[in-house]
């Protein structure tokens, strides 16, 4: 059993030029807090299993009320056939991005092209695979992913009324939680 906290504090600051000639500058502080549990567990040096939780706390995170849980569990199943050895392993877990960073500040200290509260970029999945050593020399290893990549912030066109223009409407960008990339194959080693 383990049991960690942790928190952590990041200072951002960009000049003009890196803004990607917007005009304007960033500097601020961006700080999180976690905690973490986690259990391993073996039987008969055949059979493993972890599994384990992080409750996590960063302002950036303002759609979801600031607070997130991350799961995580993964288990092996070896066994010796002589002098080759087969494991097969499973894993599941979940991870986040919160959507501050020095670049997307800037957009965001223009409320006029906020479009609602970002929530954090989150990617999650599985991986499965079987691996099979020959003594200490020799290792083959296959290993299938199915992973997601969601609520990846990106700028997304916009007409607003709100800042005049020709016609009926000025065309802005505005970040929005719209991507999404699904990472899915077969790796071979």
């Amino acid at each position: 059993l383990s049991v960690a906290a942790e928190h952590s504090v990041l200072s951002q600051r960009s000049d003009d030029a890196s803004l990607g000639g917007r005009f304007a500058s960033y500097a601020g502080w961006q700080a999180s807090s976690g905690l973490v549990g986690q259990v391993d567990a073996s039987w008969r040096d055949a059979l493993f299993v972890t599994g384990g939780l992080r409750v996590e706390h960063d302002a950036g995170m303002a759609a979801t009320g600031g607070l997130v849980s991350l799961p995580m569990v993964g288990g092996a199943l070896l066994h010796q056939f002589g002098l080759v050895t087969t494991k097969l392993r499973a894993s599941y877990g979940r991870s986040i991005r919160p959507s501050g960073s020095a670049v997307r500040a800037s957009w965001l200290a223009r409320e006029a092209i906020v479009q609602g509260t970002l929530a954090p970029e989150e990617q999650s999945g599985i991986e499965m695979g079987v691996d099979a050593s020959i003594g200490h020399s020799w290792t083959i290893r296959a290993t299938r992913f199915d992973q997601t990549a969601y609520n990846l912030i990106q700028s997304v066109a916009v007409t607003s009324s709100l800042m005049p223009g020709p016609g009926d409407g000025r065309l802005l960008y505005a970040l929005q939680n719209v991507g999404e990339i699904g990472n899915r194959g077969w790796e071979l080693e």
